[in-house]
């Protein structure tokens, strides 16, 4: 920062990022100068200008020295567990984007707003949101001058309903593994991943419950109902010889082994990689992680059904919207059809907030539909006595 007298007042110049700042003190005495040039220069700071040093890091770069942060932050207590893996699944799609090998400080929401990432509209908006996070630290630390807006994806309501005519023609293509899912969750609520990864040591068979021990929340970890069909499900599945109810062994060929490498190198899901072979996503995790083992012989208790899934769901002419979770989102609807109430769905569902809850919820119209037929009897009923 310098200032320099030009007739007979004085005029300040400095630099910040790049960018030059100038202007007249409109002081004739040099101390009272230099007050106004460190005003100005305070101003420019709260404006998002920082003074930075060196080039700024690529994103790749930043994302790695956050998020090791934040490991460290979670580690002292100070962070919840699910943020650093929410932040954690954000940056997994942000890494294989070209956004992952840019400098920070030529990111503009233009080209955000060009990118395309894997998934649906939850996993888009997690991206996003991360995105968001990496840029206005940055500019915190003034590495750059200002954080461009993300502008997110909308995420919709699911409102697509698990009928009992679209429910026959699934069960109908259905291996026997996705089906016997796809019915625990229509008769309890589980999630996909809670119903795969069901043990025997938590079924109450005499009190017709089965405990959840897993789960993203303490109110996850829960007991549900077994329903009678959900009950002779289990019962066939009984003696499998595991401590699984769908167990899965953990034996595939060499080859299956080498093309998930292969996958893998090309910058792969776990995911898109399960699903391309026809394997579990835990067991994909595992040759990704070079943890797998051809003589390990352990059952896993997660198997793949998407693809199962979405066999049967096009053999079935279903719309392709409808997705598995669909069947925990029928249940709660039908439960409060039933006469169920809020509070008790609420836990049935493993849900912390009671505003999460009415999100599965479908508003009826039959209600409203028989308050105009009361409307319409009343007319034709007068208009019989008037005549």
């Amino acid at each position: 920062m310098s200032v320099s007298k030009r007739g007979e007042v004085y005029h300040y110049a400095f630099q910040i990022n790049g960018r030059r700042f100038r202007g007249s003190t409109n002081e004739t005495t040099l101390s009272r100068a230099r007050q106004v040039e460190a005003l100005e220069y305070a101003k420019a700071h709260r404006a998002g200008a920082r003074a930075r040093v060196g080039k700024a890091p690529t994103l790749r770069e930043f994302a790695e020295q956050a998020l090791t942060q934040m490991k460290m932050a979670v580690d002292a207590g100070n962070k919840p567990k699910n943020t650093y893996r929410h932040y954690m699944d954000g940056w997994k799609q942000l890494r294989d984007t070209i956004l992952a090998d840019m400098r920070v400080d030529s990111i503009t929401r233009a080209i955000t707003e060009t990118v395309q990432f894997r998934g649906g509209p939850s996993s888009q908006r997690c991206a996003q949101k991360v995105l968001g996070y990496f840029l206005n630290r940055c500019e915190d630390l003034g590495i750059i001058a200002a954080a461009p807006r993300i502008k997110r994806a909308r995420v919709y309501n699911r409102e697509l309903r698990v009928s009992l005519e679209t429910e026959r023609a699934l069960l109908k293509h259905m291996k026997p593994d996705v089906a016997d899912i796809f019915q625990i969750m229509l008769d309890c609520g589980l999630r996909p991943e809670e119903v795969m990864r069901m043990r025997w040591e938590h079924v109450n068979w005499e009190r017709s419950q089965y405990f959840n021990p897993f789960g993203k929340t303490r109110s996850s970890r829960r007991m549900v109902p077994i329903s009678e069909r959900m009950n002779a499900i289990l019962f066939t599945r009984k003696n499998n010889g595991s401590a699984w109810v769908f167990p899965q062994k953990n034996t595939i060929s060499p080859e299956v082994v080498a093309r998930a490498k292969d996958m893998f190198t090309l910058k792969k899901s776990a995911r898109a990689v399960a699903i391309a072979l026809g394997i579990s996503w835990p067991l994909a995790k595992r040759i990704k992680n070079g943890a797998y083992s051809s003589l390990c012989d352990k059952d896993l208790h997660r198997i793949s059904v998407a693809k199962q899934w979405e066999e049967a769901r096009e053999k079935a002419g279903v719309d392709p919207k409808l997705v598995l979770y669909c069947a925990r989102h029928e249940f709660a609807t039908s439960f409060l059809e039933q006469g169920g109430d809020l509070a008790t769905l609420k836990k049935l569902m493993g849900h912390t907030s009671i505003s999460t809850t009415e999100k599965y919820l479908h508003p009826e119209i039959k209600d409203a539909a028989e308050i105009m037929n009361r409307r319409n009897r009343k007319a034709q009923a007068f208009k019989t006595h008037t005549v």
